[in-house]
């Protein structure tokens, strides 16, 4: 009786160390169980370092930079400035040289010159503006529009929407007065419509490109800031 009891308390404990380490029954099991262990350990993964995002409202922001400029060579000052508008995909929106300066008995040259740089790029077209000449003056002006473009464009959905009404009460008019009304007011809704979307294509110009008005003045000799003072 106990060799027959040690007996089938051996073999149930082999069956039970079998089930626990069970090798797959099939080549398709084994894919299963190595795919599911993939996907569980990618998904712990990507989990990390994930948590509630805000979003953020873009930023609408119009940048105008003033600089004056003196330089004993025009000609070589003009030719660095337009390579640096080719170089930044920049374009001159206003451009005026003067001729008309004269100083003991010679002439000399003024240039007025207004530039349109991707916001991107104006920090360091700004930086290599240095090589124009003695920068006599700066400024630099920035205009938040953020909650203008935000309005006009909530204008714009309102009355987008009010177009649609108008057009589907046009289809079911029949009355000849109840179609000349809806006309009238869908031409005023589409002129309306045509205003805000100029409007917001204005400002996403301004935006995204940024005005550096550029002031260059041909000089004898170049004027210094330094002081003792200073």
């Amino acid at each position: 009786i106990l060799l027959v009891f040690l007996f089938v308390t051996g073999c149930s404990g082999s069956k039970s160390a079998d089930s626990g380490s069970s090798a797959p029954s099939s080549p398709q099991e084994a894919v299963n169980e190595e795919y599911f262990s993939e996907a569980g350990t990618a998904a712990d993964m990507d989990s990390i370092g994930k948590g509630p995002t805000s979003p953020l409202e873009p930023e609408k922001v119009i940048t105008t930079i003033y600089l004056d400029f003196e330089t004993t060579g025009f000609e070589e000052t003009n030719d660095e400035l337009n390579k640096l508008i080719e170089k930044y995909k920049a374009y001159v929106e206003y451009s005026n040289i003067s001729y008309n300066n004269y100083y003991g008995g010679k002439s000399y040259r003024y240039g007025e010159f207004s530039v349109r740089v991707p916001k991107d790029s104006i920090t360091s077209f700004k930086t290599e503006l240095n090589i124009l000449g003695n920068l006599t003056s700066e400024s630099t002006n920035k205009q938040d529009v953020t909650k203008q473009y935000t309005d006009t464009d909530s204008r714009l959905k309102v009355v987008e929407t009010k177009e649609e009404r108008l057009l589907a009460l046009l289809e079911k008019a029949e009355k000849m007065e109840d179609i000349i009304a809806l006309e009238n007011q869908l031409s005023e809704v589409i002129y309306e419509k045509e205003n805000l979307k100029s409007s917001l294509m204005t400002l996403d110009d301004k935006v995204d490109f940024s005005t550096v008005n550029i002031n260059i003045q041909e000089v004898e000799r170049l004027s210094t800031a330094e002081t003792i003072e200073t």
